[in-house]
């Protein structure tokens, strides 16, 4: 049993774009391959793990990856095949855990498992369950954290990999998290963590019982307190889901490192429109409201709604709609978290049905405009003038 009140899930998707390509063409398995770009400044995506044990990794340009594994299959990759086992994999989790779900990424998520473990005769059997069928229903491998606070939820997830199974409690921290490598822990980037060890700072428990709080504060910033306390296995943060209903469909990531640059955000909120869009389209649904959520590298969280006239469902209207709130409601602080969410959802043949003629604007109309525009909002050739209807010979 889990022996602590608060209990949060870390789920982590293994080489999760390689191994939809294993799906989908099996003759890949067993075989080093690496999803990204053919062209001389491609960059891996990622890697399966075969192409790992060369040195393959993610972020590496293929021309390197090459000389490490000169027998290395590169698959250029199709984010709408990564989007809807992604779709796939959060349904699953959302039947097994519930809805109190963050999705930090296309292929990870945290659960507030605290409640809904009460349901379950045996929490950890039932998480490993969930593991299982993960693998045999989807084909895909996943990590599992389990821990009393997000970031050793997280950090249990990374412990063992591929479909590791890893469970922290608070005794656990000492032994399981300080003798890790700095540059292991989470939240600590390439280019800190070679000034952390300078300061002799090695492992994550040195960083624990690191006392110097102003040099501290001169290489990890105002947030030393936040590093240092995630270090000790104090972390407060909450799990930010958005509750999955007929009526909203959303998606939140909180980044890795904090978003500083106004083009990094517009991007962010740009996939985040898109995982919604996939979403809402695979449901045959459209949404009157969209929503975004900031939350600022001081955890001050604001979020902001727009309700439209006309129900939308596809991602380029859905991030401007987006964009222009960010735009209203920015205060240039780095930021932590974004959420983007499509609400007051409806089924496209409920507001077909519902449309007036004053909402389709008759007298100003023609016919063809008309039908032209209700199979815009269907997305398919569904109705036409009965002129035009072939009959049968």
């Amino acid at each position: 049993m889990i022996d602590v009140g608060r209990v949060i899930v870390h789920i982590d998707l293994n080489a999760f774009f390689a191994s939809v390509e294993e799906i989908k063409n099996p003759l890949l398995k067993n075989k080093p391959i690496a999803v990204g770009g053919k062209g001389r400044r491609g960059v891996v995506s990622t890697a399966n793990y075969v192409a790992r044990k060369y040195g393959v990794h993610s972020a590496m340009p293929i021309s390197q990856a090459l000389k490490l594994c000169p027998q290395l299959i590169i698959v250029e990759g199709n984010h709408e095949d990564y989007y809807r086992y992604s779709n796939e994999f959060f349904k699953l989790i959302r039947s097994y855990l519930g809805d109190k779900i963050e999705v930090a990424s296309i292929d990870e998520c945290y659960v507030d498992f605290s409640d809904y473990k009460a349901k379950c005769n045996d929490p950890i059997l039932h998480l490993k369950t969930m593991q299982k069928e993960v693998s045999e229903k989807l084909g895909l491998g996943c990590s599992v954290g389990v821990s009393y606070n997000k970031f050793l939820a997280k950090m249990a997830s990374d412990l063992k990999k591929p479909m590791g199974f890893t469970v922290i409690r608070n005794k656990d921290v000492s032994s399981l998290i300080w003798p890790l490598p700095i540059a292991d822990m989470y939240g600590v980037g390439k280019k800190t963590a070679p000034r952390l060890i300078e300061l002799g700072i090695k492992t994550i428990g040195d960083l624990a019982n690191y006392d110097d709080r102003y040099t501290l504060k001169a290489v990890l910033g105002k947030n030393y307190i936040f590093y240092k306390e995630n270090a000790n296995g104090i972390d407060n943060s909450e799990v930010i889901y958005q509750k999955v209903d007929a009526k909203s469909i959303g998606n939140s990531t909180t980044y890795e490192k904090d978003l500083e640059d106004e083009s990094e955000i517009r991007m962010a909120l740009k996939a985040l429109s898109k995982s919604v869009s996939e979403s809402v389209i695979s449901q045959n649904m459209l949404g009157f409201t969209v929503s975004i959520t900031i939350r600022y590298t001081d955890f001050y969280t604001i979020t902001r709604s727009v309700t439209l006239k006309e129900p939308i469902c596809n991602d380029e209207e859905i991030y401007m709609k987006a964009v222009s709130l960010f735009e209203k409601n920015y205060d240039n602080r780095p930021v932590r978290l974004l959420g983007v969410t499509l609400s007051s959802l409806k089924e496209k043949k409920e507001v077909l049905q519902q449309m007036s003629i004053f909402d389709l604007n008759i007298n100003k109309k023609t016919t063809t405009e008309i039908i032209n525009d209700l199979n815009k909002l269907l997305e398919g050739n569904y109705l036409m003038k009965a002129s035009e209807v072939k009959k049968d010979e």
